[in-house]
């Protein structure tokens, strides 16, 4: 994908005009406009990016609205270039960010950069990270981390291959001459996030299928589909799987307990319940797999705006038409049930059972994203199963002198 031609400046332009930052407040209407709309000015339209929706980034950035910001500290940054007669035109945008339950957990000095979008400069992209490495430094933070939208929870890392393929909901994407601005500003890759692609013509490889039909003919084990009339209950009993199965990961933050009622409120507007489901040992809560529809899909036509009709074709889109992919967003077996026999059956089986429920609910794609590059247990899973791994993106650090 290529930068809008109107932004492509030149040397010389740029040369020409004096580049300078200005921090956004999140009650400044005007600015966070600017800070919500800038990346539209830079993709194409026919480019596979999908726009947020404005009103929900508004909400995301609030901090009365947003959980997050109950654990956590973020500034926001627009870089502005003015020519000779004054005129201002946006170039860049970068978000930093501190999550106190990372520093709790980890303890490693890390603080996070996001939000990044920024035309084809270098020297725009080192004002950016330098002005948020700056903010960083000045909270006591030793390095630099991201791209997070806010922490890792939410969208992570730079894309570095299959840019023609539309994102999935909640995850990354950006043009391709980003990794040469991240690491031209002096990031190193300290991991990389596969995304697996299953699609609806595939076939279980016949070793896996034993394995999961075996778990799934067990008396013992139980794989449903989640209660929509406890939704909430329901959700949280799968976030508590997931809160105790990734707890061992890099990089892991626990959602706290307001961003798990957050997370029902969202969820319940777009979820297809048929694909959601909870795996059950012994009457007990074992594992969980969440798999949403790509409403990326619905939304893309509208450039981030819902009104005056916009929400027409939301609801219409979601409900009734629906997106032909989703994407399975988490996957976990409890560590209480990883040591009995049916342990590693019973991840295979929530694989089986979510490929041949999202098959009859008429998905012909889905995609299970993303898994760190050194979590061989779960990669082992997914090829097993005949998943096919299509898209990476690399996460980056920073020192901070």
């Amino acid at each position: 994908m290529t930068t809008n031609a109107a932004l492509a400046l030149s040397s010389a332009e740029v040369d020409a005009a004096t580049l300078s930052i200005v921090e956004v407040a999140t009650t400044d209407k005007k600015r966070l406009k600017q800070f919500i709309a800038f990346p539209r000015t830079i993709y194409p339209k026919d480019s596979a990016w999908v726009s947020p929706l404005d009103l929900e980034r508004q909400m995301a950035f609030d901090r009365k609205k947003n959980p997050f910001f109950q654990h956590a500290d973020a500034a926001f940054f627009l870089c502005v270039r003015k020519d000779a007669q004054g005129n201002e035109t946006i170039v860049g945008r970068i978000s930093a960010q501190i999550d106190h339950e990372h520093t709790r957990i980890h303890n490693d000095g890390a603080g996070f950069y996001g939000n990044f979008d920024a035309i084809d400069d270098a020297r725009v992209a080192k004002i950016l990270f330098d002005t948020a490495e700056a903010w960083l430094k000045a909270k006591g933070m030793k390095i630099m981390r991201g791209p997070y939208t806010m922490n890792i929870n939410e969208e992570c890392g730079v894309q570095v291959d299959a840019y023609d393929e539309i994102p999935m909901f909640l995850t990354a994407y950006n043009i391709p001459y980003y990794k040469t601005l991240v690491e031209g500003a002096g990031f190193h890759k300290v991991k990389e996030l596969y995304s697996w692609r299953y699609r609806k013509e595939y076939v279980v490889p016949e070793s896996a299928k034993r394995i999961g039909d075996r778990a799934r003919s067990n008396p013992k084990i139980k794989v449903r589909p989640i209660d929509m009339k406890n939704f909430e209950v329901e959700l949280r009993t799968g976030l508590g799987i997931f809160n105790a199965a990734w707890k061992d990961n890099w990089g892991f933050v626990p959602l706290t307990e307001p961003e798990m009622k957050k997370a029902a409120e969202d969820l319940k507007l777009i979820i297809d319940p048929r694909i959601i489901l909870i795996a059950e040992y012994e009457g007990k809560p074992a594992g969980m797999a969440l798999t949403v529809p790509n409403i990326n899909e619905v939304i893309r036509p509208l450039r981030g705006k819902m009104f005056p009709f916009g929400w027409v074709s939301l609801l219409w889109n979601t409900k009734v038409k629906r997106p032909k992919r989703c994407r399975l967003t988490l996957l976990g077996v409890h560590p209480d049930f990883r040591g009995i026999r049916a342990g590693g059956g019973l991840a295979i089986a929530l694989c089986q059972e979510v490929f041949e429920r999202c098959v009859a609910a008429g998905y012909e794609e889905a995609e299970l994203s993303w898994t760190l590059d050194d979590n061989v247990g779960i990669n082992n899973v997914i090829k097993a199963m005949g998943g096919q791994l299509y898209k990476t993106h690399y996460v980056y650090d920073r020192a901070i002198a």
